[in-house]
């Protein structure tokens, strides 16, 4: 009966290992599946993540070709402000030069008119004396 029972033993334990070896092949391949899909949406996120880096990097490069723009109209600007500062200073000298010689003008003016004046004034107290 042993016998029987250790023949039967080795003769069901192949079915057994069978029913096991499958139930590992059907765990191994479904964790492979998983692992496949998981592999697939990380290739998918890395790609993404790829594009949106390299979008990134272009907009930051024309970031930085504006912010050159901008630095050298800067420049240009400055450089024209200082010009036009240094115009503006030679103008302001030659207004108050001019401003100057006008007040002299318009005071020798004065004092012509007031000499007119007076001499017409003196040459008209002298007529009627001339004409007595």
């Amino acid at each position: 009966m042993i016998r029987l029972f250790l023949i039967s033993i080795l003769l069901l334990s192949p079915l057994f290992a069978k029913e096991n070896i499958d139930k590992k092949i059907s765990k191994t391949s479904s964790k492979l599946h998983s692992f496949s899909k998981n592999y697939s949406n990380i290739n998918k996120k890395m790609a993404q993540t790829a594009k949106a880096i390299l979008k990134q990097k272009r907009e930051l490069e024309k970031q930085n070709k504006y912010l050159k723009k901008l630095q050298k109209e800067l420049q240009d600007k400055e450089s024209s402000y200082k010009v036009n500062i240094l115009q503006l200073k030679t103008l302001q000298n030659v207004q108050s030069k001019l401003k100057k010689e006008q007040d002299k003008i318009e005071e020798k003016l004065i004092f012509l008119i007031a000499q007119s004046v007076s001499l017409s004034i003196v040459l008209e107290q002298n007529d009627p004396l001339n004409e007595n």
